[in-house]
């Protein structure tokens, strides 16, 4: 199960540690995608300038899970915009649920070729 949840501020930005844990906790999840809000068509009026961005989700991740994920924890998918989409994998160890986010294990940068050209260095 993956977790998808619409961020908006003022409205659930300070749930954004809470649904980290509860994935962490429930055997279940595999995965979160938080999506800043759009506002769109009958959308209630909205400050362009307040809008969620991707830099605030990871900001609040870091806030929010004292450190268990840190902002540099994640990387921008390499064929986007790099504020426009980050990722990070993390282990949850089964016998003490200590979660380890992938990037303090490995340079996720010799990886990061295999993605766009499928071509990995060695």
């Amino acid at each position: 199960m993956v977790l998808v949840s619409a961020i908006e501020r003022g409205v659930n930005d300070h749930e954004v540690g809470r649904i980290v844990q509860f994935a962490i906790d429930h055997p279940a999840v595999r995965g979160i995608n938080f999506q800043p809000a759009f506002h769109a068509g009958r959308y209630m009026e909205h400050d362009p300038l307040q809008r969620v961005t991707i830099p605030d989700v990871l900001r609040w991740i870091e806030e929010q899970t004292s450190g268990t994920f840190r902002q540099s924890d994640f990387v921008p998918i390499p064929c986007c915009f790099p504020t426009c989409n980050s990722v990070t994998y993390a282990y949850v160890d089964e016998e003490d649920g200590e979660v380890t986010p992938m990037p303090r294990l490995l340079d996720v940068e010799d990886y990061l070729d295999c993605i766009t050209t499928a071509q990995c260095r060695t």
